[in-house]
């Protein structure tokens, strides 16, 4: 027969505060998942913003490009 297993109120505190605190371990890792994940997306935002910037001046020049080879396909 096994020997009966000890719980006492203090071994059943340990235990607890344990779990409590491999849970907590758990949580902060995951924050910091999430915080580093946010910093990124900051910084891509930040990068589509700029990146954004450039379109108007592009699609100007494609339009322009577009009319002349328009124009010359007109003509020949």
């Amino acid at each position: 027969m096994p020997s009966p297993v000890s719980c006492s109120g203090n071994d059943l505190i340990a235990s607890a505060a344990q779990e409590q605190s491999k849970a907590s371990m758990g949580i902060h890792e995951r924050l910091q998942s999430v915080q580093a994940v946010a910093e990124r997306n900051a910084d891509n935002i930040g990068i589509l913003t700029r990146s954004s910037q450039c379109l108007p001046p592009l699609a100007e020049r494609l339009a322009v490009l577009g009319q002349a080879f328009h124009g010359k396909a007109g003509t020949v």
